[in-house]
């Protein structure tokens, strides 16, 4: 199809099927290595992972040199690119880490959202998440603020930064850090009532704060 809406409801189809949908691997990995339309490619990798594993590292190492691209929008794409293949893209955190000093803020945007998405190695990610909240462009502290919102990233570190960020010039940073700041205390919380749990501490009291 030329339709592009109709493509990335097909892609959004493909990866639903799974590994029975392998007969569609060489037209997702042409359009997920194409530049043409960075939301087309973004869903066709993203249909990949678990459709054939093997397919979706190839994209990635298709893409992984196009962050050292001279032109920002193909840094841009690499990154979004990369970051639809999520987990399955690991190796490519630490190049995705370094676009955070990039002086295009797009680039710096859509690498932050990629780390948020790929997750792992999880001290690699917490290290350029914390770094992209300390951005000067509020575009890129809000894509950060959002994976700490929504992606279910939190340690004391990132939690001393996102109360930091409730007081943000940029209101829409600041109410958003407000939301991430109540996730973060909640999975805080929870991670010490499982560690009391483990060790049989007070064992109604626990299971009772868990259920709340």
């Amino acid at each position: 199809s030329g339709d592009l809406q109709a493509q990335m409801l097909a892609a959004e189809g493909l990866k639903e099927i799974g590994q029975a949908a392998q007969p569609a691997v060489p037209v997702l990995v042409a359009l997920a290595t194409s530049d043409a339309n960075p939301s087309l490619s973004g869903a066709a990798a993203g249909a990949l992972p678990p459709i054939d594993l093997s397919a979706a590292r190839q994209v990635m190492a298709a893409w992984l040199p196009k962050i050292h691209d001279p032109d920002a929008l193909i840094r841009g794409y690499a990154a979004s690119t990369i970051g639809a293949l999520g987990p399955v893209a690991k190796p490519a955190a630490p190049a995705l880490v370094r676009l955070l000093n990039d002086q295009d803020l797009v680039v710096r945007e859509r690498a932050t959202r990629a780390l948020g998405s790929i997750g792992l190695p999880i001290d690699v990610v917490m290290s350029g998440l914390l770094q992209a909240l300390r951005d000067p462009e509020w575009t890129v502290r809000y894509a950060a603020v959002t994976q700490f919102s929504f992606s279910g990233f939190s340690s004391p570190e990132s939690l001393a930064a996102l109360r930091h960020l409730t007081k943000d010039s940029n209101q829409t940073v600041s109410g958003l850090a407000q939301s991430a700041v109540a996730t973060a205390e909640r999975l805080i919380q929870a991670s010490v009532y499982s560690l009391m749990l483990s060790q049989g501490m007070n064992r109604t009291y626990t299971l009772h704060q868990l259920a709340k």
